[in-house]
């Protein structure tokens, strides 16, 4: 428990809605994290972004052909808020990565994707200048295939290591997505 009655609430209803679609679901809370949550954003806000970010997480799941798993982490990371989403999905598309924050844009419409939660994720990133880092793992990694993780420091970065590198450093057009190898080549 977080401490915090509307978020508990929502990863209960969002623990229902991942056992529906047969994901496994996990959830990890460091101790006396509500002061330090409180103290990076609104509750409200809170719950906006952690309810589009399991619903992605999700929906992400839902097409993947192994495991299906999400693992949610609410702790801290230098004294600072951090909220942790990892999924065993397939990967962003690079159009997502070109699109996040600027326009809406989903690739799963036919399964209740709208491109509004990538939106909402982005107005509060930009609205409390968090760093948001995605992690793309390589197949042989684990359940998981990738992490977003929001770190409330007010740095404002926007950073990617994946495993596609070079194919995503080449399409890839925006100025404020710094991407990196997974690992050093």
């Amino acid at each position: 428990k977080s401490g915090l009655h509307t978020v508990d609430g929502m990863l209960s209803f969002m623990e229902t809605r991942a056992k529906e679609n047969h994901i496994t679901y996990k959830v990890t809370i460091d101790e006396n994290i509500k002061e330090t949550a409180v103290s990076a954003l609104n509750e409200e806000d809170l719950l906006r972004l952690l309810g589009d970010l399991i619903d992605n997480a999700i929906i992400a799941s839902k097409h993947s052909d192994d495991m299906k798993a999400i693992l949610i982490h609410m702790g801290a990371l230098q004294n600072h808020f951090l909220l942790e989403i990892s999924d065993s999905g397939i990967p962003f598309s690079i159009e997502t990565y070109q699109h996040f924050g600027n326009e809406q844009y989903t690739t799963h419409g036919d399964s209740g994707g709208s491109g509004i939660g990538l939106m909402d994720i982005w107005k509060i990133k930009k609205k409390y200048k968090a760093s948001l880092h995605i992690y793309e793992y390589p197949d042989t990694y684990g359940i998981y295939s990738k992490k977003i993780s929001f770190v409330f420091d007010r740095k404002n970065h926007f950073l990617l290591q994946t495993t596609r590198y070079k194919e995503i450093a080449r399409e890839l057009t925006r100025g404020d997505l710094y991407t990196f190898p997974y690992q050093s080549e």
